[in-house]
């Protein structure tokens, strides 16, 4: 029994590292998993469900196999794929996740969120955010044509950096601490700042998934009885490299 969680692969026509990291994982370990969730920011940009891409046809056909194995594939929007609709999980199989929600992870309640709301501290960014996600405003850059959804797209994509403080782009403590007591758990996973932990807060577990690159891939593997920060593509004799793992032995209150 394994259920994998993993975001920020940030795929696009250049990561053929990450796609061919990723492509292998959902066509062996994907195809025994109890389930596969994706917390966002699987492509680097993404200007529409229309568009059709190599690499993301690659990637549909592959999850569209996974689901006809009957595994069930779980996507999440992130700050960089927020333009994904029904037709991309249609196509895919993947059930489309609100931002946040919460699940039954082996009798335990966790909440998911692709982490960038609780990323507080960086004003300039929550609020380009609420403009670029604008329901309205989604609407109409996909009725435009594609060549300028792509002008657009270089433009957004430009503006989705990193500050120079590492502090101002993680989360800040005070918000994970709202959303724990406001969606009452005592588990979170989220990926977005690209700082995989496991962090353990006050009896709290939050546990932070990692970005991909051509030489890391940082995933959370969890079972019903342990949760494991797994990096896919640092291997030694064959053996996995485990970042660090957590016991689900949380309070009785969930």
């Amino acid at each position: 029994m394994t259920t994998y969680f993993i975001s920020d692969i940030h795929l696009h026509a250049e990561s053929k590292a990450q796609q061919k990291l990723l492509l292998e994982f959902l066509q062996t370990r994907g195809k025994t998993a109890d389930a596969v969730y994706i917390l966002g920011d699987l492509f680097a940009i993404w200007l529409g469900d229309d568009l059709h891409e190599p690499y993301s046809v690659a990637l549909i056909n592959t999850l569209q196999d996974l689901a006809a194995h009957k595994v069930p594939l779980y996507f999440m929007r992130g700050n960089r794929d927020f333009l994904i609709g029904k037709r991309f999980c249609r196509e895919s199989g993947c059930k489309l996740l609100q931002d946040p929600c919460t699940i039954d992870l082996y009798g335990q309640k966790v909440l998911l969120t692709h982490g960038d709301q609780l990323c507080t501290l960086d004003a300039s960014y929550q609020k380009f955010r609420r403009i670029v996600q604008n329901p309205i405003l989604k609407n109409i850059f996909l009725l435009l044509p594609i060549r300028i959804r792509k002008k657009l797209g270089a433009w957004i994509k430009s503006k989705s950096h990193r500050p120079k403080d590492p502090v101002t782009y993680d989360v800040a403590q005070s918000t994970v601490n709202e959303w724990f007591i406001q969606h009452n758990v005592k588990t979170m996973i989220h990926g977005h700042t690209h700082m995989p932990a496991i962090h353990d807060v006050a009896g709290t577990k939050r546990l932070v998934l990692g970005d991909w690159t051509p030489s890391s891939a940082k995933i959370l593997v969890a079972t019903n009885n342990e949760l494991m920060l797994e990096d896919l593509s640092s291997k030694q004799d064959q053996v996995r490299t485990y970042l660090r793992s957590a016991q689900l032995n949380y309070p009785s209150v969930l």
